[in-house]
């Protein structure tokens, strides 16, 4: 998934998600955590850093 978005796209934003809150929801917080949010941002990163690809993170209130 990482890769595909690196490739195809030359600039990617993300939303800087605030993991601390969101698990405080019993039903959802193992899922949340499950789906390693900060793994997914570190390969994007990563990859695009090594293709020249920009990633910037969106802070939203």
């Amino acid at each position: 998934m990482t890769s595909k978005l690196v490739n195809e796209n030359q600039v990617i934003g993300i939303e800087l998600l605030k993991v601390k809150n969101m698990v405080k929801n019993r039903t959802l917080s193992k899922h949340i955590y499950d789906a390693n949010f900060g793994e997914i941002v570190r390969q994007l990163e990563y990859k695009a850093n090594w293709y020249g690809r920009t990633v910037f993170g969106l802070c939203i209130q």
